[in-house]
This record gives structure tokens, sequence and C-alpha cells, in this order.
């Protein structure tokens, strides 16, 4: 069993690895949020095969608060991403160098 939990502990690594990769490389910051999503879903993954392989259960505490931070930063990027497609995060930028000068 031990063997089986390490061999998936690899297979999450690399796919960490290769969605590191694809962020970087991505052409959009669309491709790069959700990759930075699914490389956060594959390490709480890896944190809760990790409890199980060394038999410590607050690994999975751990993974749940690792989770809903990942949740909280993937809400505020599309929160400021939405609000500077819209226009909005410009014009707030206009508006203080204007009262500026």
């Amino acid at each position: 069993m031990k063997n089986i939990l390490f061999g998936c502990m690899i297979f999450l690594s690399v796919l960490m690895f290769l969605c590191l990769y694809k962020a970087l490389k991505g052409p959009r910051y669309t491709d790069r949020m959700i990759c930075i999503n699914v490389i956060a879903t594959l390490a709480v993954s890896f944190i809760c095969i990790l409890s199980v392989y060394l038999e410590e259960s607050f690994l999975v505490d751990i993974a749940l608060v690792y989770s809903m931070l990942s949740f909280l930063a993937v809400v505020v990027l599309c929160r400021i991403v939405t609000l500077y497609h819209q226009g909005w995060l410009l014009y707030k930028e206009r508006r203080e160098e204007e009262k500026r000068d």
C-alpha cells in the first residue's frame, strides 16, 4: 500500500510541474489562473495522500486550511481581473491621478 501511495505522490508532483510550466508559458491571464488553481488542488491532494502515507491526521487540517486560502486567492484574482477588463481599475487610477494634479 505504501508503494502505491508513494507512486501517487510522484505522479502528482509531475503534474504540478507540468501545470507550473503551463502557468509560466500560458498566453493569457485566464490560463495562468486556471493552472494556479489546478496546482493548488493537486497540492491539497498531495497533502492528503501524505497524511495517509505518514499516518498523521493533522495534515488533513493543513490541507483544509490550504484549500480555503487557495479558494479565496482565486476569488480575489478573478475579481481583480474582471474589474480590470471592465475598466473600473483604470478609471479609478485616472481619477486619483487627476486629483493629485
